[in-house]
């Protein structure tokens, strides 16, 4: 059964971006930890290998398992090896949110930091910066394209976690940011 995952909608260059928390977009495969078991967006099993999953926190997950920018193709047999690649070393599980957590997001996104400050490397919270105003937000944009990123996620702060299309979660990429 697939997760109850947050989705993003195409930011609207009407809204203001002031005060928003940005990331990167990450091109990888999206999985989610249940608490016990790795998941992909369609609720399919996704077969790690065991050192992979081991000392993950009882506390559900959401991220992306990426190998880089420009490697999307590359991530997704990986992650289709059923845990078999020793490629898997080349993939990091990179976590933005905590769903189960009961918080707008700046306690979720502590609270993943708290869950993986002392988990394995390979684990990791994803860096969300404050966006101080609208050419703040384009000038990220250009710098994460201009590095071969596919472009930024925006969230509204104080938001909730919610399942489906979500208006506190927003993607940016140079076609919307114009």
């Amino acid at each position: 059964m697939a997760p109850g995952l947050m989705l993003a909608r195409s930011w609207e260059r009407r809204l203001d971006p002031a005060g928003w928390w940005f990331s990167e977009k990450l091109d990888g495969v999206r999985g989610y930890w249940t608490g016990k078991s790795l998941v992909s967006r369609g609720g399919h099993t996704v077969w790690a290998p065991d050192w992979f999953v081991a000392g993950l926190p009882d506390t559900p997950l959401d991220g992306e398992l990426f190998a880089g920018r420009g490697n999307f193709r590359q991530t997704t047999g990986i992650v289709r090896s059923q845990g078999k690649s020793r490629d898997w070393l080349k993939v990091s599980f990179v976590v933005f949110d905590a769903p189960t957590v009961d918080a707008g997001f700046e306690g979720r996104i502590d609270a993943v930091r708290a869950l993986l400050s002392s988990g394995p490397s390979h684990v990791i919270a994803h860096t969300h910066e404050v966006c101080a105003d609208r050419d703040h937000l384009t000038g990220e944009l250009a710098r994460v394209e201009a590095l071969g990123g596919e472009g930024l996620m925006i969230r509204k702060p104080g938001s909730r976690y919610e399942a489906g299309r979500s208006r506190a979660l927003l993607k940016v990429k140079t076609a919307t940011a114009l």
